[in-house]
């Protein structure tokens, strides 16, 4: 689930985090401190595990029905 890569940036080492999750969005993340980027990490993958973070999600409850709808009730009355 979630990458940590040390980079060197300006001569100071930072931690970038790659967290994916088949369904859910690419997070990323750049932390002064392994133990920041460990952190976060472990509390987003947490957060994805209970739906609590996924962006998407609101898009994907609608269908083409849906848009359809609202298409016809809200476009074509004008047209």
């Amino acid at each position: 689930m979630a990458t940590i890569v040390e980079r060197q940036a300006r001569g100071k080492s930072v931690y970038g985090v790659r967290i994916r999750v088949k369904g859910h969005q690419l997070l990323t993340a750049t932390f002064e401190r392994l133990t920041d980027a460990k952190t976060w990490a472990t509390r987003q993958e947490a957060a994805i595990s209970e739906f609590r973070a996924n962006p998407g999600s609101a898009a994907r409850r609608r269908t083409l029905s849906d848009a359809l709808e609202r298409y016809r009730q809200e476009v074509l009355p004008h047209k």
